[in-house]
């Protein structure tokens, strides 16, 4: 198994890429004969480092992210709270668990990692 230095996950040997953080995996000399830069740009406030992500799938660069969410009105919730309260109750329903997650996704094979 090769542990990826960046995010210290162990992957499969045959993997080239990082299944979790898309890193390249085969940078062991790289990485000890240049250090890792982090450029800050105080304008716009964001950072950027010298290596970028690659798809573990295929390896191309072209990666977005994309934000999913779920959750939102819980019927059971206005239930119990229309059984409780009254039809004011119902706003119960928007009482529920809201989760957000947030992928990387190649444009060039779709794989999302």
């Amino acid at each position: 198994m090769k542990r990826c230095i960046y995010c210290g996950r162990e992957n499969p040997n045959d993997n080239r890429y990082c299944a979790f953080c898309g890193e390249e995996l085969n940078h062991s000399q790289y990485a000890q004969d240049e250090p890792e830069v982090e450029v800050v740009d105080d304008a716009k406030n964001t950072s950027s480092t010298n290596h970028s992500i690659h798809c573990p799938n295929c390896g191309s660069n072209q990666i977005y992210l994309r934000t999913t969410e779920t959750g939102g009105f819980d019927t059971s919730n206005a239930c119990c709270g229309y059984i409780l309260l009254g039809p004011l109750g119902l706003l119960c329903g928007l009482a529920s668990d809201r989760e957000s997650t947030t992928v990387r996704k190649c444009k060039n094979c779709g794989y999302e990692f």
